[in-house]
């Protein structure tokens, strides 16, 4: 069974609740893990070897609940609203979530973040599955050290927000996704690329960052005629952008945008 403990004490009329629930790894080969997080600050690491997974959470239990479910090779983690209307009172603390997750086994990552930032590191864990789906928030994704499962999909679908993805190339994918509504996004393709990848990106109105290592072969191919571009080296064929290095770069990488109205720049980094 998952350790568990739990306080309560009142902070400015909330019934403020600190829990903490883990789980020791006991030999498991893989896991789906399914994070949500209503509103407040998000915290994702890697756990240590000897731990499966671990959650502390902090929260108003007036407004939220706990959600904390495993059963064998899945888990759900994360804090959720008793009804519709999440307001967080007038001079009270925002819920905070703070979750390890294990190096060992190949994960299965789901993430569903509401309003608020979260800043989520994947280094080093094994990731076989990702999708993450955030509304208004500030995001920060960070795979700081090489995924050391082949990651064949990920997706993620950003609402009205600015979130910013570091070290792509240490994701070890072969297909990503981003589906992104209002705001800032901002792709940095850093890290050790073992395969190439094809990335899609879908943006409503915002601006597009992309930042590229110039060992990195980039094809970008634009389609839409109200969103302006920035990329400077690179040689238009048609509707695609290459850059100088496209045809003999180790690793090559495909973005394909499809935007209503903004901007795309394209940043080489030295």
């Amino acid at each position: 069974m998952a350790a568990f403990a739990s306080t309560a004490s009142a902070t400015a009329g909330q019934d403020w609740r600190t829990e903490t629930v883990s789980r020791q790894f006991a030999g498991q080969e893989r896991l789906a893990v399914d994070l949500r997080h209503a509103v407040g600050t998000l915290r994702v690491r890697p756990a240590n070897t000897r731990t499966l997974f671990s959650m502390n959470l902090a929260y108003d239990a007036d407004v939220f609940r706990a959600v904390t479910d495993f059963d064998g090779d899945r888990v759900t983690l994360g804090l959720e609203g008793r009804d519709r209307d999440l307001r967080i009172k007038k001079g009270g603390r925002t819920p905070e979530m703070d979750v390890r997750l294990s190096p060992t086994v190949a994960l299965n990552l789901s993430l569903d973040f509401g309003a608020g930032r979260a800043d989520v590191d994947l280094g080093g864990l094994r990731l076989s599955g990702l999708d993450i789906e955030t509304a208004a928030s500030e995001t920060r994704l960070d795979v700081s050290q090489p995924n050391r499962e082949i990651l064949r999909s990920a997706s993620v679908a950003v609402g009205a927000a600015q979130f910013t993805a570091e070290r792509i190339g240490n994701l070890n994918a072969e297909r990503l996704s981003v589906d992104a509504g209002v705001g800032h996004l901002v792709l940095s393709l850093e890290g050790s690329w073992q395969r190439d990848l094809d990335i899609e990106v879908e943006m409503g109105v915002g601006a597009i960052e992309i930042r590229v290592p110039r060992d990195l072969g980039l094809k970008l191919v634009k389609e839409s005629f109200l969103t302006a571009l920035d990329a400077p080296e690179m040689e238009r064929d048609g509707d695609a952008w290459y850059s100088p290095d496209w045809t003999s770069a180790e690793r090559r990488i495909t973005i394909d945008v499809e935007a209503a109205f903004g901007a795309i720049e394209v940043v080489w980094l030295r």
